[in-house]
């Protein structure tokens, strides 16, 4: 989004016309690159408004920015609210989202073939597509994990193909919101994710009240929030009924309102 926003607020130099503009990242990573960033913090305090999704991205930028500010989630299908897990029958680990380097699925691939020593009959299936899928592939296979590990690739029906999952995982470096994590936990799945940078992850999650988080590339720590999940079922739904109810509230209709509410403060 770095460069259409660019784009937006030199068109509009010299109309007569409310510009609001929005970042969707974390801008440690969007705006990384000198010139970027500096463009950032001078053409950005043009905007008559500016659309955060955590407090976190919001502080990366001067007061005079954060000032005419909002922060607004992002907004969870109804798709996934009307989709409920099954208490009973759950079965294999999940993951959702582009097989891009943030997202730091070899962590995830690692850390599983270690939770088989545990549980061999095990299966973890990463659904999405992306420039890293045939390094994830050959990675499962040298690990020699080949067999409990499933990559559909882009499916339609994510919240079918999910529901009755046992865990849902994300494992990425940075994220802005994690869509996927916010859909997890609005259909009552246990999550487990990093202490990624960007602010989403933290803005979602209560440690251990609504899922878990662990620290970044730490493998053995997912090894260990993976099997205290699988161990405990009582916590596994205790932690996946909270994680729905914490999201509710971001149904598409409600942050559809929060945007227009903020559109009419603007004009």
């Amino acid at each position: 989004m770095a460069e259409p926003n660019f784009r937006a607020m030199l068109a509009t130099i010299g109309l007569n016309i409310k510009t609001v503009i929005s970042i969707r990242s974390d801008p440690n990573k969007e705006y990384a690159y000198t010139l970027s960033r500096l463009l950032a913090k001078i053409l950005f305090r043009r905007a008559d408004g500016i659309v955060f999704q955590t407090e976190q991205a919001k502080h990366w930028f001067p007061i005079s920015i954060q000032k005419r500010s909002r922060v607004i989630f992002n907004p969870i299908s109804d798709e996934f609210i009307n989709t409920t897990c099954s208490k009973d029958d759950r079965q294999g680990i999940v993951a959702v989202g582009r097989l891009t380097k943030e997202k730091n699925y070899p962590l995830l691939l690692n850390a599983f073939a270690k939770l088989l020593r545990y549980y061999p009959e095990e299966a973890l299936t990463i659904y999405g597509d992306g420039g890293q899928r045939e390094k994830l592939e050959m990675l499962a296979k040298k690990l020699g994990i080949e067999h409990r590990v499933h990559f559909p690739g882009v499916v339609s029906n994510v919240a079918e193909r999910i529901k009755n999952a046992k865990l849902f995982v994300i494992t990425s470096d940075y994220e802005g919101m994690p869509n996927a994590l916010m859909e997890a936990m609005a259909i009552g799945l246990p999550v487990i994710a990093t202490d990624c940078d960007g602010g989403g992850v933290q803005a979602l999650i209560k440690n251990e009240e609504n899922g878990l988080i662990i620290p970044k590339n730490d493998e053995a720590a997912l090894v260990a929030a993976m099997r205290r999940v699988l161990l405990d079922p009582e916590f596994a739904q205790r932690i996946g009924v909270a994680a729905r109810n914490s999201t509710l509230m971001y149904s598409e209709k409600n942050i559809a309102i929060e945007w227009l509410k903020y559109f009419d403060s603007i004009l």
